[in-house]
């Protein structure tokens, strides 16, 4: 039996810290909302310069953790989103999981959000 990776300090905490966070702010947000922005390429990273409460809280949830800048990578490493999409999203919002495995691109789509994302809360 193969031995499972072993998981980073910075992973760990986006595991146990930032995903039910994360799960608590895509409430909002339906399958309808997420097939529109897989299907026309939205840059997420772009919007929130248009809702400053919704960036402010995603900045609130990166830095709960110190250090965040030095684990930001392991927030948008493609192991992590394909854990959290998989699990997370699979288990709470299988609507969500569903557009993303199911659309074209999806999952492609997901990583380079989420990368954007990131690198704009925590510059």
């Amino acid at each position: 039996m193969p031995k499972p990776k072993k998981r980073s300090f910075g992973e760990s905490v986006a595991r146990t810290i930032i995903a039910p966070r994360l799960l608590k702010l895509l409430k909002p947000f339906s399958a309808v909302d997420l097939a529109r922005a897989i299907a026309e390429d939205i840059n997420l990273a772009r919007g929130l310069e248009h809702s400053p409460s919704y960036k402010s809280k995603l900045v609130d949830l990166a830095t709960l953790f110190p250090f965040a800048e030095k684990y930001a990578s392991s927030l948008y490493s493609k192991r992590w989103v394909d854990w959290f999409i998989d699990n997370e999203l699979a288990h709470n919002r299988p609507d969500l999981y569903a557009q993303i495995i199911y659309s074209p691109g999806g999952r492609d789509y997901i990583r380079r959000q989420i990368k954007r994302i990131v690198k704009a809360i925590l510059p």
